[in-house]
Order: structure tokens, then sequence, then C-alpha cells
């Protein structure tokens, strides 16, 4: 089986060091579950970062082999706007016209082509790889339907690329329900395929029981930005444990809210409680995971929430928002949910946790985390999907079954 993924973001690049990394991992696991597999990622590169690199950006398309996967990416400028989405989709197919024509010229005609995200490489597929008779698997994972309106020609674009798929995925329930109610029968029938746990976290082994005697260290990873709701984890931790000296909060990831969330600590008088960490590398935010207590994620809204289950995968009791993905991650043995942007709730949730923290069970929390998101396990409910869809290709074409 060959299958080309195609993500709508930057690929692991430079300026966006984890843009795409869902997309990296999925298309590792397949790689060693011993899928041909390769990736072409159209996005270019903003003008910011080209100011920042005093114009040295990259013109043209870069190669390269990643153990064993080839990879097509385009170091171009973006010269639209996010004013323009219109100009940018044009511009995007044209680049991927032409990534895509080199990697089949090269590596041959994809079985089939997984786009992740309906804007902007659904919008491609559905445009150019599927008149082609290559059938298009989508996986949606995008928090755009949630954040903001779409402009009508964003939505005509999204359901024309959910309409000419052969496979819809979305990486929670919660997400397929929205769009359902966005798109209707257009995105019906969907599969629910969570994203997959990071190797580097499913192959490290549980780490050692922390001892209380010192301390309890609740965590949180997430990009400084609104929706992340770290103000409310701020007051939350603040009526929780201000003045507990031994309770502490680290706060990983980096982002424009980083000052004002200084700030807002030292007034609170949580500041000597309150570490914020910033940009943490992958090892780095497994080390964080491994030495907490607890972790917590109050975002007002997460399509997935994929740090939560690299917390599960070492065992850590989790917080998080419900409403959204979280729902379908956090279960009775492994956390608690809490209403989005409520601080009291939070506030408690926090407290029962440090309370009673020892009473879940760090083996049965990373048994469960692997059973559901490991990469066995999703790698296997991706190749039925798969399956699924060649064989209802050759079934239509009279040729019955694989």
């Amino acid at each position: 089986m060959h299958i080309l993924i195609i993500p709508s973001e930057r690929y692991v690049t430079t300026d966006k060091p984890l843009g795409a990394i869902f997309q990296y991992h999925q298309a590792h696991a397949l790689k060693r579950a011993g899928v041909k597999v390769g990736v072409i990622a159209p996005t270019p590169c903003s003008l910011r970062y080209v100011k920042q690199q005093k114009g040295r950006c990259f013109q043209g398309i870069e190669q390269y082999m990643d153990q064993g996967i080839p990879v097509y990416r385009c170091q171009c400028p973006n010269w639209t706007t996010g004013k323009t989405p219109f100009l940018y989709q044009l511009y995007w197919n044209s680049i991927g016209r032409h990534l895509y024509e080199r990697y089949i010229s090269e590596y041959g005609s994809p079985d089939i082509v997984h786009a992740h995200n309906a804007l902007y490489a659904g919008a491609f597929a559905a445009h150019y790889v599927r008149p082609k008779g290559i059938p298009v698997v989508l996986t949606e994972h995008s928090s755009i339907y949630v954040q903001r309106k779409l402009t009508r020609w964003q939505w005509k674009q999204a359901r024309h690329a959910f309409e000419q798929s052969a496979a819809r995925i979305v990486v929670t329930p919660n997400l397929g329900d929205r769009l359902e109610t966005l798109f209707g029968r257009a995105v019906i029938p969907w599969y629910a395929i969570p994203n997959i746990l990071d190797n580097l976290f499913e192959s490290s082994p549980l780490p050692s029981p922390r001892k209380h005697s010192t301390e309890f260290i609740f965590l949180n990873v997430a990009m400084l930005q609104p929706i992340k709701n770290h103000e409310g984890l701020l007051r939350a931790f603040s009526r929780a444990f201000k003045g507990q000296t031994r309770v502490l909060l680290r706060i990983g990831g980096d982002g424009p809210l980083m000052k004002r969330l200084q700030n807002l600590a030292f007034e609170l008088g949580i500041a000597k409680q309150v570490r914020f960490l910033g940009r943490l590398s992958r090892q780095q935010v497994l080390e964080e995971m491994q030495n907490c207590d607890a972790f917590v994620l109050p975002s007002l809204y997460e399509t997935f929430g994929v740090v939560l289950i690299e917390a599960a995968s070492c065992g850590k009791p989790l917080i998080a928002s419900q409403g959204s993905g979280p729902d379908s991650i956090i279960n009775e043995h492994n956390g608690l949910l809490v209403p989005p942007g409520d601080e009291q709730a939070l506030a408690q949730a926090m407290i029962t946790i440090y309370q009673h923290a020892s009473e879940y069970d760090p083996v049965t929390i990373r048994q469960d985390c692997l059973v559901r998101y490991g990469e066995k396990a999703v790698v296997n409910k991706l190749q039925s999907v798969y399956q699924q869809v060649l064989q209802d290709g050759l079934r239509r074409a009279g040729y019955g079954q694989i």
C-alpha cells in the first residue's frame, strides 16, 4: 500500500519545528508498519520569517529523505496575506501541483492521498488529486470551525473537500458532531481516529513514583494564547494554593501572552509558585511530564488535546475542560473534567487531585492510554479505513473484493 500524506501546515521546519507534528508521527508510524509513505508539504513560509532571515528563505522546493520517507517541502515565501484566503488557496494549489507531479515522477502514483484539514490540503486534493482517480482520505483537526466563522468561500471549499473524500476522519467524536452540524451530509459518515501518541512517549518507561514530602507539581504545556485559558488557570491556582509554597505550577510554552501572564502571576501573589518554562523541545516536554504530579489543560476548546495523552502515557492524573476533545480522553480512572472557563470548578478539581493523587494508579492510566492512543492501535484503525477505501474503489470498478 502506498500512502501520500499532505499536511496543511508547515512540516517540521526551522521556522515551525512543531508544524504538522501529528502528521509527522503518523507518517513514521505507518512506515514502521510496513506501509510505503511519502509526504508533500506545499505550505510556504511566512514573510515574517523571510524578514527574520533577512531574505535568506530558500527559493524553491526542498526534497529530502526522512528515515526512508521521501519529503517534498515548499521553501518559498508566502506573498499573499491572511485577508485573502482565496488567493492563498490558489497559490497553495499551484505549489501543491508542482510538488505532487515531482513526487509521482520519482515514486509513482499513490494508492491513496491522505490530506489533513479541509483547508487547505483537502481543498487541493479535491480539485486536483481526486479528478485523477486517486481516492482521498481527509482527516480534520482544525479548530477554525469553533474559533471563528468561515467566510462563504471557505465554507464552500471545505464542503467540497468533504464531499470529494472517499473517507472522512475526525480526531474526536466532538469535532465530528460539530462538523455534521455545519456541513450536514457532506461529512457523513465520518470515522473518529485520534492522533497517534508520539513514539518518544510510548517507548519511554513509566517514571518512578514521586515522593510528595517536598512539593507537588501541576504542569501545563500549551501555546500562550487566549483559547488555552492560562489566565483562568493562574486565577484558579491562586484561589486554591496561594501561599502554599509546596504546591507549584509549571507552564511550558511560548506565545504572545507571556508577559501578560507573568504580570498576572505577580499581581495574584503566586509568582514564587509559578514557573514559566518557555518553548520546550519534545524531550523537555517528556521530562517535565515525568517529573510532575498532575497535568492540567483548561483550554476553552480543544479539537483533541495531544498533551493529555502524552501526560497519561507518563501515568499522570489529568484535569481538562469538558465539551470538546478532552471529553473522549479523560475518564473516571485518569482524571477530572470541569466546565470551560469556570475558575472555581477548576480550583476545586486541582484541590481534589492534590488531595487524592495517590488514588490514581499510574500503571492503569498508562495502559489505558496505550490501548487507545498507542501506535499499533491507531495504525490499525487507519489501515482499516485505507483497506475499506480501496475495496470500495475496486467494487465500483467491478473487480469485487481485494
